[in-house]
């Protein structure tokens, strides 16, 4: 049987049991009948809410990951003596940390996600500092 099929025999199992509930006893265990039917699927759908809230969490903080490490990979990259001191390199690198920054305070706002290191500090905000 398909998973269409499956469904369909479930809710007509589901509609007919209500029906011969209240037919033979009465509305009072028709009505406890679907409040127990409302709050399984109340159940089911929390717990789907959950798991993809999850998921997404997960996902998040794999691309947080990734840029880190793209950021890792440009400060290596202006290191070197070929790049050293290249302008349009550290405009990139100070776009890569604003965008890092920006990740953290996202995870921190709704994902509850205590971040243990310290944000990255962009060339402007270190001469602010310093002055």
């Amino acid at each position: 049987m398909s998973a269409q099929r499956i469904k369909i025999f479930v809710g007509l199992s589901v509609i007919l049991n209500a029906v011969l509930l209240a037919f033979l006893f009465g509305l009072i265990p028709f009505l406890l009948y679907a409040s127990v039917v409302a709050n399984s699927m109340l159940v089911w759908f929390s717990f789907r809410l959950i798991r993809a809230s999850n998921d997404a969490q997960e996902e998040i903080s794999s691309i947080f990951q990734k840029m880190e490490g793209y950021l890792d990979h440009l400060d290596e990259l202006h290191s070197m003596e070929l790049f050293y001191g290249e302008p349009q390199l550290q405009d990139l690198i100070n776009h890569s940390k604003t965008l890092i920054n920006d990740f953290v305070d996202f995870q921190e706002k709704f994902y509850e996600y205590d971040t243990t290191e310290e944000e990255y500090a962009t060339d402007e905000e270190t001469s602010e500092e310093e002055e």
